[in-house]
């Protein structure tokens, strides 16, 4: 049976942070023949793209469109990172640890979810803003371009959106702080 639906798209391979991403926001892979570096910039820039794709570490979920504001934030969320690490293997993010998480989408409030949606998509956008390119020549001469994302140049907005399910959880104040800081001293180091 195939599920119908908008796909979300997950980095399977997590190191203290989750991050998740609609289509549009997908970090793909660029392939090009060769590069050449820019005389007055000194930077490498890639030449003859041929082929985009996405990373294998991406794996994807397809969910009702209704549910996608909620379902992308609660996969960037301090709270499903928390809920990754005490329930998983710590190396590898499993479909089943997302299906495991107990959140009722049918009956999520309309306010909390409009909230979310909202910042669903700065989340999106602060990714792609704060990603960093990277640029790598292979054996054989063709060069790989990807884009990195650091989730924690997004941590502002990865709050607030931690502040709406601990809403929705009714987490006391200290359980919200606990779920915030989880791990901080590891998530914020570069």
């Amino acid at each position: 049976m195939k599920l119908e639906g908008i796909k979300i798209w997950y980095h399977n391979a997590p190191q203290y942070w989750i991050h998740a991403h609609t289509e549009e926001y997908l970090p793909r892979i660029e392939y090009y023949d060769s590069c050449k570096k820019d005389t007055k910039t000194a930077e490498q820039v890639p030449r003859g793209l041929k082929e985009t794709k996405a990373s294998s570490h991406y794996k994807s979920l397809t969910f009702s469109s209704k549910h996608l504001p909620i379902v992308l934030s609660l996969l960037n969320s301090s709270l499903f990172y928390w809920w990754f690490v005490a329930w998983s293997d710590g190396r590898d993010l499993l479909t089943q640890h997302i299906n495991s998480f107990y959140i009722d989408l049918e009956h999520f409030p309309k306010d909390l979810k409009g909230r979310l949606e909202s910042l669903a998509n700065c989340l999106m956008e602060s990714y792609d803003k704060t990603s960093n390119p990277k640029i790598n020549v292979r054996k054989g001469g063709y060069v790989v371009k990807i884009k990195e994302i650091i989730p924690q140049k997004s941590k502002n907005i990865i709050d607030q959106i931690g502040d709406i399910f601990a809403d929705y959880f009714e987490f006391t104040e200290e359980e919200k702080k606990f779920i915030r800081d989880f791990d901080i001293e590891f998530r914020i180091a570069e």
